[in-house]
C-alpha cells in the first residue's frame, strides 16, 4: 500500500472494465493512505522552502489513517 508514493501497485485485471487509455492511471490505492500521497506531493511542491524563516506555513505529518489501523484490525480490539 505504501509503494509508488502511496498509490500502490498498478491496477491489473481491469482490461475490459475501464477504457484501455485510462489503464495506466489506475492503481490499487489503499483507502487509508491519503496522508502518504499528500505528504509526498507536498515534499515535491514548487512553493516548498527549506528555510523556516521564509515559510508561511508548516506541515507536521500525522498519519491518522495508518494510526487507526492497529485499533481496527488487531485481534485484541473489541467493537463495543
Amino acid at each position: 500500500a505504501l509503494s509508488n508514493d502511496g498509490f500502490g501497485q498498478s491496477a491489473t485485471g481491469l482490461a475490459g472494465i475501464i477504457p484501455e487509455n485510462l489503464l495506466p492511471a489506475w492503481y490499487w490505492t489503499d483507502q487509508f493512505v491519503s496522508e502518504i500521497i499528500f505528504h509526498n506531493r507536498i515534499l515535491n511542491h514548487k512553493c516548498r522552502t527549506l528555510e523556516p524563516e521564509s515559510a508561511a506555513a508548516f506541515y507536521i505529518p500525522f498519519y491518522a489513517g495508518l494510526a487507526v489501523g492497529k485499533y481496527l484490525w488487531m485481534n485484541t480490539s473489541t467493537a463495543k
